[in-house]
């Protein structure tokens, strides 16, 4: 009769500790190629968007900052990945044995250019709940930011911006 409660007890300990996402996963061809890009972010840990970007590979390559004559995307994020929860004391408290509930809530504008010319805005919310501690340490933070990274992808190759741009280009010529 122990071991089954014990058995019990550790399954909802566990079972916990699944993300909830407001912000349905995409399908996404990451075998498409899309050009190098400028990624600046501002409200939200650049680093964390960045390498979702770099991971999923569809683009030639991700680099930090601007540049004047390459493309660029400037993402401006209302946020709160990254910044320190209360609860979580509670929970490390206990050595993080005991599971905290958190939620992830942002929302993320893409302006994406070329130079001086904007050639989409895209915009991405996403809302994330979750269970933090000992078995998930993120509480669901990284796959909340890879949920945005795609669906900004996603968006992105259904809009075509890079490809409008350069067929105006060679209309031009």
């Amino acid at each position: 009769m122990r071991t089954k409660a014990l058995f019990l007890w550790l399954t909802l300990l566990l079972g916990g500790c699944q993300a909830t996402h407001t912000l349905k996963a995409p399908e996404v061809d990451y075998n498409q190629r899309l050009p190098v890009i400028n990624v600046s972010v501002m409200g939200l840990p650049s680093w964390m968007l960045r390498d979702e970007l770099r991971r999923r590979g569809t683009f030639d390559e991700v680099k930090a900052g601007r540049s004047a004559d390459g493309y660029n995307v400037l993402v401006i994020a209302n946020s709160d990945v990254g910044a320190l929860q209360p609860q979580m004391f509670l929970s490390a408290f206990t050595l993080f044995l005991v599971p905290v509930p958190v939620s992830w809530d942002s929302t993320l504008i893409f302006s994406v250019s070329h130079g001086t010319e904007v050639l989409g805005v895209y915009t991405v919310h996403n809302q994330t709940k979750s269970w933090r501690g000992a078995f998930n340490a993120s509480g669901g933070q990284f796959e909340h930011v890879q949920l945005i990274a795609d669906t900004f992808i996603a968006q992105v190759l259904k809009d075509q911006p890079f490809r409008r741009e350069a067929l105006k280009n060679a209309a031009g010529i």
